[in-house]
C-alpha cells in the first residue's frame, strides 16, 4: 500500500503520522478504539505533523475522553460489543450453550456468538472475539482466493498461490518472481468493492513493484474506485485491526 506510518507522542497522546499519496492537506481523526493519527501529503515534514497535532491537543483529549467513558460503561456488557463483516459493524450477542458457533443476522444487524458460560464477563468478552475470529478466518479461506483468481483469469493475469495470512501491519503482500499473493484474513471484513481494489492492487504489484505512476496508472485501469476504496481503509482499517487485537 502507499501509506507510510510514523508512530510519535505529544503530551502523553500516542499517535501515528500517515504519509498519503493521494493527501491533500492534514486532517486528525480519532478512532472508536481510542486511536490517533494525522494524515499528510508525502511532502508535508513530520515536524508541521507535530505541529498540527500539538494545536489539535483539546480536540483529542475531548475525543479520548469520550472513547474512555464509552468503554467504562460498556465493561462487561457483551451486548455492547461491535464486530465487523463485510464492511459492517454488528453488534454481538453472546449465547450460552455447550458447543461454539457464530451465526450472522444481517436483518437485525446482530452476531449470535454461541460458546460455553464464563463468570468472567471480562474473560467471556475476549474469547467471543476469539470464536468470531475463528469463523471469519475461515470465511478469509473460502471467499478471498476464490476471488483473487477470479479476477486473475479475468485480467488474465497467470497466478500460481494464494495464501490467507494473519498479517499485524499488512492488507495484502505479493511475490512478482513466484506470481504469488498473500492477503491479509481481516480483508474479508472489507465490503466487497474495497476487498477487490485490495486484490486488484496486489496484483497490479505482480507487473510494477514500486508504487510509481505506472503502477497507480494500472490500479486506475483495472479498479477506477480505488480513491474511494483507499479512503475507506484510511477510515475504517485502523478500528479493525483494534478489535481483532483484543484477543
Amino acid at each position: 500500500m502507499r501509506t507510510i506510518i510514523l508512530h510519535d507522542e505529544i503530551a502523553g497522546i500516542p499517535f501515528e503520522i500517515r504519509k498519503m499519496r493521494q493527501a491533500k492537506r492534514m486532517t486528525l481523526r480519532v478512532s472508536g478504539e481510542g486511536r490517533v493519527w494525522v494524515s499528510m501529503p508525502h511532502g508535508a515534514s513530520v515536524a508541521g505533523a507535530r505541529s498540527f497535532v500539538k494545536s489539535q491537543q483539546q480536540f483529542v483529549h475531548r475525543a479520548l475522553n469520550d472513547v474512555k467513558e464509552r468503554k467504562t460503561a460498556n465493561v462487561g456488557d457483551s451486548a455492547q460489543l461491535e464486530l465487523p463483516v463485510e464492511g459492517e459493524w454488528f453488534v454481538a450477542a453472546i449465547v450460552d450453550a455447550s458447543a461454539a458457533g457464530v451465526t450472522i443476522d444481517r436483518e437485525a444487524k446482530r452476531i449470535m456468538i454461541a460458546m460455553p458460560a464464563e463468570e468472567d464477563r471480562d474473560l467471556q468478552r475476549r474469547r467471543s472475539i476469539v470464536y468470531w475470529q475463528n469463523a471469519m478466518i475461515e470465511r478469509a479461506n473460502s471467499i478471498l482466493p476464490e476471488r483473487t483468481l477470479e479476477l486473475a483469469r479475468e485480467l488474465r493475469e497467470p497466478l500460481r498461490r494464494v495464501a490467507i495470512r494473519d498479517q499485524k501491519t499488512r492488507w495484502g503482500s505479493c511475490s512478482k518472481r513466484n506470481r504469488s499473493i498473500n492477503l491479509n484474513w481481516r480483508v474479508v471484513l472489507f465490503p466487497d468493492d474495497v476487498r477487490d481494489y485490495l486484490i486488484l492492487h496486489e496484483l497490479a504489484h505482480l507487473h510494477h513493484a514500486d508504487h510509481s505512476r505506472r503502477f497507480w496508472e494500472l490500479v486506475e485501469q483495472w479498479c477506477p474506485w480505488y480513491r474511494q476504496a483507499e479512503r475507506w481503509i484510511d477510515d475504517h482499517g485502523p478500528r479493525i485491526m483494534d478489535v481483532t487485537a483484543q484477543m
